[in-house]
């Protein structure tokens, strides 16, 4: 069985991992704190700054909990489970696309080659990025 301390400290290190431009010594007062549960002149003495400072520092962290709170996933995390559906998604297969279009496959084809490539799209979405490249081929013959 866990203690709630450990709890604390387990929630601490969960949300400090996404405050990745927060420096060591900010989250170092944040943790005696939040997990220590030190006064904050006791904090601030300890780390060279006012008992304001610390003040700041431990709301600004409670602002990343509540947010963590409520974002039950990262972005981070996100970008790593799917592939965005956009136009991006489209833009290493766009020579891929390009022949194909040259070679007259319909944009119902070109969706089905993206599918078994992974990626997953809708038709207008497609046929914007088509248009929006154009035919490498038909600007070099003018």
């Amino acid at each position: 069985m866990t203690t709630s301390a450990e709890l604390k400290l387990a929630e601490f290190n969960r949300v400090a991992a996404e405050c990745r431009r927060w420096s060591k010594r900010s989250l170092d007062v944040a943790r005696a704190l939040l997990v220590e549960d030190l006064r904050p002149v006791d904090v601030a003495n300890k780390f060279g700054m006012t008992a304001q400072q610390a003040i700041v520092i431990r709301t600004r962290f409670r602002d990343r909990v509540r947010l963590a709170g409520i974002k039950k996933v990262s972005a981070t995390s996100f970008m790593a489970a799917e592939k965005p559906q956009s136009e991006a998604a489209l833009l290493p297969f766009k020579t891929d696309l390009q022949k194909l279009k040259r070679a007259n496959y319909s944009p119902e084809q070109m969706l089905e080659f993206l599918e078994r490539n992974e990626i997953k799209t809708d038709l207008d979405t497609l046929v914007h990025f088509m248009e929006g490249v154009g035919d490498a081929n038909s600007r070099s013959r003018k």
